[in-house]
């Protein structure tokens, strides 16, 4: 399929990419991607939680040119949660070295909050943190205000919480029970979007301007993954499912005129990449929007 490059003037020779909607690439197979979970970006660069890699390679980078490169967190395993606070910095739910319960980590060093067991998390404008509690019969959102030295607010919704993402002074979070809700900060009542189709297992949730993106993880063999398009916060649409690209996928990001999707582990065969003897099972791709 081809490309339009349309250059602009001046000397910064900068393009435009034009091409279809939902073109798919593949960004990186690389042996060290061990069953991704969610994603986030810092900048210029797109961050994943590497969440079977056993420590070795717990966090990958995507940088600008789409290389796959390690990024440190050596000593943290289960991998799943990862999110950027107001300075950048890079914080993911694991265990540390210590073997210490699952929380956080910054650069390395488990924060105070080591207690539980957690998927997503995100940080509000003045760097609170909220995250989903999942172990126990009852999952909670937990809210920690600057100092992460205790929780300082946790509820339930009723559903199991999944990723978290900041936007527009709201926090917004996906469940398993195929929901996705907004809550104002420092509240514990969370507000459901209204939606006009259902999501199945809804993951990773990113935001490209007002437009939700939401990848749906589907069956536990991989089939039935894909990207839902929300706008208005209440209208869905498909805006991509196909096998050969999309298998127990679980992180997204939006990063320029891209949606990058992790694809995971899962119980069944995935499909393989076109033109390739590749399974799109551990990969990154990506998508043009």
């Amino acid at each position: 399929m081809s490309l339009a490059l349309v250059g602009c003037g001046g000397g910064n020779n900068s393009q435009t990419i034009v091409e279809p909607t939902g073109n798919p690439h593949l960004v990186s197979a690389d042996s060290r991607i061990m069953s991704p979970k969610l994603m986030t970006v810092s900048g210029t660069d797109i961050y994943v939680a590497n969440q079977l890699s056993s420590g070795v390679n717990g966090i990958l980078k995507i940088n600008s040119l789409d290389s796959l490169i390690p990024s440190g967190f050596a000593g943290l395993t289960d991998v799943i949660g990862i999110t950027s606070n107001n300075s950048g910095s890079i914080y993911a739910t694991g265990i540390p070295s210590s073997g210490l319960s699952t929380f956080l980590s910054i650069t390395g060093i488990p924060l105070a909050l080591n207690v539980g067991s957690h998927y997503g998390l995100a940080f509000d404008a003045n760097n609170n943190l909220y995250a989903a509690f999942v172990a126990g019969a009852t999952p909670s959102v937990g809210i920690s205000y600057s100092g992460y030295t205790s929780w300082n607010k946790q509820f339930s919704v009723g559903q199991s919480p999944k990723a978290f993402a900041f936007k527009s002074n709201l926090i917004y979070f996906t469940t398993d029970e195929g929901s996705i809700y907004k809550l104002t900060p420092d509240t514990i009542t969370p507000t459901p979007l209204i939606l006009d189709s259902a999501l199945n297992l809804p993951n990773g949730i990113a935001f490209d301007g007002n437009i939700i993106y939401v990848v749906n993880k589907g069956n536990a063999d991989g089939s039935g993954s894909w990207i839902a398009k929300i706008t208005n916060e209440s209208h869905v649409e498909v805006f991509k499912k196909d096998s050969n690209w999309l298998c127990g996928s679980a992180g997204i990001a939006v990063r320029d005129n891209y949606i990058y999707v992790s694809n995971g582990t899962t119980t069944g065969a995935c499909g393989t990449i076109p033109g390739t003897s590749t399974s799109v099972q551990n990969t990154i791709v990506k998508f043009f929007h």
